[in-house]
């Protein structure tokens, strides 16, 4: 998706947005991301960088919670979890995609 940057930082730029930021460590995408009120999930293992955490976490002004995926079915964090209620913090996983 590297090659798609540029496309999407043009879009945003044209449409007002002023603080657009580059990261310096690989996340795959939306996937590998669920938050809740309280809480950024990451998932991390095969395709996002745990060194991206980081870097979301100063974002987002949440702490972030790295959740290491096992199990190459489940190669992004929506593969396996889901929130149920942000407000309540509520998610529902499958243990076994997970160490």
């Amino acid at each position: 998706r590297f090659e798609e940057a540029e496309a999407h930082r043009d879009w945003f730029r044209e449409h007002g947005f002023t603080d657009i930021r580059e990261p310096d460590h690989v996340n795959e995408g939306e996937g590998d991301f669920a938050v809740t009120a309280s809480y950024l999930l990451a998932g991390r293992g095969f395709r996002s960088s745990p060194l991206s955490h980081d870097e979301a976490q100063e974002f987002f002004g949440l702490p972030v919670i790295g959740l290491d995926l096992v199990d190459p079915r489940y190669y992004h964090l929506d593969t396996a979890l889901c929130v149920l209620d942000a407000a309540a913090d509520e998610i529902m996983y499958y243990p076994d995609a997970f160490s």
